[in-house]
């Protein structure tokens, strides 16, 4: 990890420590600017899950634990083994007297893959706010975060960011372009990924699959041409 990348995930925690510090556990903790706007994001993010009914999902970026209870809410039928990873001490600590149950950690996922697997990974608002950074610094952060994340994913993992297709810019935001963010996908990652653009905010939302997980979910051998050899 480069050392400009050591500053960003610091700019990172200190400015969402400092929010916390303001605004206490609430929407503006994680500058999400309105309930109704998380859920949608969260609605978004989980349709990466499909129809899987049991399954682990890790949290990246949990801020104070606001996916864990969405995911509580809309989906009680189903086994979800939920824990999180943030940068900014506050959050850690907060979710761990709220939660005691569930698994939180304080590492940066820039400096290197979880030693975990998890069958899904969720990037929910985690690269909204430059705090600071370059926004050609923080695209090379952003590569390397999800390259990570991916090779700590079992199944997939699911990325949301503000849109480029947008009529104005503010200039502390980053703007995760389209072509630019599936070209990454495509070329590091997998060729199995969904866009959804399709939303009020303006945000996408990108679901990663893993040529495996794909393999299970079309498993009629008609389709194994479009497979590469296992292996």
């Amino acid at each position: 990890m480069s050392h400009g990348e050591q500053d960003i995930a610091a700019r990172q925690a200190a400015y969402y420590g400092s929010l916390y510090e303001q605004h206490g556990p609430g929407v503006d903790a994680v500058a999400s600017g309105n309930q109704v706007y998380k859920n949608l994001r969260y609605e978004k993010l989980a349709s990466m899950f499909g129809q899987d009914h049991a399954f682990s999902v890790h949290d990246v970026g949990c801020g104070v634990g606001h996916f864990y209870e969405f995911l509580g809410k809309h989906y009680p039928e189903r086994k979800i083994d939920y824990s999180g990873t943030e940068i900014t001490p506050a959050f850690v600590e907060h979710c761990k007297s709220v939660y005691p149950d569930k698994d939180f950690q304080l590492r940066d996922l820039s400096a290197a893959p979880f030693p975990e697997k998890y069958d899904y990974l969720v990037f929910g608002g985690t690269f909204y706010h430059l705090a600071g950074s370059d926004s050609a610094e923080f695209w090379e952060f952003v590569k390397r975060m999800l390259t990570h994340g991916f090779m700590s994913a079992r199944k997939g993992i699911a990325v949301n960011f503000v849109t480029g297709y947008v009529g104005y810019r503010l200039p502390d935001l980053f703007y995760g372009d389209v072509g630019e963010v599936t070209r990454f996908i495509s070329s590091d990652l997998s060729r199995f990924f969904t866009v959804d653009h399709a939303s009020p905010l303006f945000e996408h939302t990108i679901c990663v699959y893993r040529d495996t997980h794909i393999r299970q979910r079309y498993a009629d051998p008609a389709f194994g041409k479009y497979f590469k050899p296992p292996g």
